[in-house]
């Protein structure tokens, strides 16, 4: 398995990539395409996509701050699922960072959300029960309130409230007009 950086919506793996995204996540969660054309540019930020064997299984979109890596976005493509992909993305993202890894995930309060949060737990996160709010990706999008899973260890509130002071900025696509 590997993952291939993309840093131009032209690439030939965009088109499918982009598909899975817009299918995988609701439209509250995700960015416009051009939004992700201005922020794949930047060093911080990986639009990464996953293929085993030369198939093409998956997307992982993050972001390599300072002092965390923060998931934005996981998918592995639909007929795929179930097949263990997603773990083996994530151990061996984990394996490769010598930092924290932060995620969002939606709060477990019906079966799929549950046996989201059950996959993170079984790969070595740790759900945090502090209050979080994804910002808004796009000025016509909302905030949406999440939880923060993160990698290894449990944070506290105040590592929350520096990540949204420190970061929630630089995810933003209204703080990168011009960019």
């Amino acid at each position: 398995m590997k993952r291939i950086r993309l840093t131009d919506p032209s690439h030939p793996d965009f088109a499918r990539a982009w598909r899975l995204y817009k299918e995988s996540f609701p439209v509250d969660e995700r960015r416009r395409l051009n939004s992700h054309r201005r922020i794949m540019l930047r060093s911080i930020y990986h639009f990464d996509v996953v293929m085993d064997h030369n198939v093409f299984i998956g997307i992982l979109l993050w972001w390599d701050f300072e002092s965390v890596r923060y998931i934005e976005h996981l998918a592995v493509v639909p007929t795929l699922r179930g097949m263990q992909h997603g773990e083996r993305i994530l151990r061996r993202f984990l394996s490769e960072s010598d930092m924290p890894v932060w995620l969002e995930v939606e709060p477990p309060d019906n079966d799929l959300r549950n046996r989201r949060v059950g996959f993170y737990r079984r790969v070595g996160f740790t759900l945090n029960e502090h209050d979080y709010t994804q910002p808004a990706y796009e000025k016509s999008s909302q905030p949406v309130p999440l939880l923060v899973m993160t990698y290894p260890e449990a944070i506290t509130e105040p590592d929350i409230r520096f990540f949204c002071r420190q970061y929630h900025p630089l995810l933003t696509d209204y703080s990168l007009a011009g960019a």
